[in-house]
């Protein structure tokens, strides 16, 4: 079992679509599509917590009211991905079924929880006080490239979408939209506790 998850989790990034055929036919119901969003956020805060105690940086903020909000604010996110993906699929002309397109969406969660180390460096390498080499900075454009490219790929298998052009200038627009919809809420939520 751990041997087949460990080879869907290589195709998710050699071949994405067949991956992502795999894990929409075991046809998981929304509690293990929440187990696999849960689980891509443990994954990624240890990983990203390796990555900066391994270069010497000081770690985020790791209290349990501060891990639980970013567990609920990647449950939520993910509900809003998988209901936007679906709905902008549906719009044109995909055939995913709601929980197929959850799925996928929730397999991205858990499978791009290995980029990790890749976007905590280049997080860090971004801010000069960090100390790291410059370059590595490039790692931050690379994984969010990479997330969205694996993203595009899920949506459009779920969807049975041929062209992945269309899906990825989708993918796109909706992240920045929710980008921008994400920066608005932090502000208020912000502005109310500050």
């Amino acid at each position: 079992m751990i041997n087949d998850f460990l080879l869907n989790l290589r195709d998710a990034y050699l071949r994405p679509r067949e991956s992502a055929r795999r894990i929409i036919a075991a046809a998981p119901d929304m509690s293990a599509c929440v187990l696999m969003v849960t689980l891509g956020y443990l994954i990624q805060s240890v990983l990203s917590g390796l990555t900066f105690a391994l270069a010497g940086l000081p770690p985020a903020p790791a209290g349990l009211a501060a891990r639980a909000l970013e567990l609920l604010a990647q449950l939520f996110m993910f509900a809003l991905l998988a209901q936007g993906a679906y709905a902008l699929g549906a719009r044109f002309g995909g055939r995913g079924a709601r929980m197929q397109v959850a799925a996928a969406v929730a397999w991205h969660s858990l499978a791009t929880s290995a980029l990790a180390p890749a976007t905590a460096l280049g997080m860090a390498a971004a801010r000069p006080e960090a100390g790291l080499p410059e370059g590595l900075a490039l790692l931050l454009p690379f994984s969010v490239g990479v997330s969205i490219w694996m993203f595009a790929q899920f949506v459009a298998e779920a969807h049975g979408f041929t062209r992945l052009a269309p899906v990825i200038g989708a993918t796109l627009v909706g992240f920045v939209a929710l980008g921008f919809v994400a920066l608005v809420a932090a502000g208020l939520i912000g502005g109310l506790l500050g």
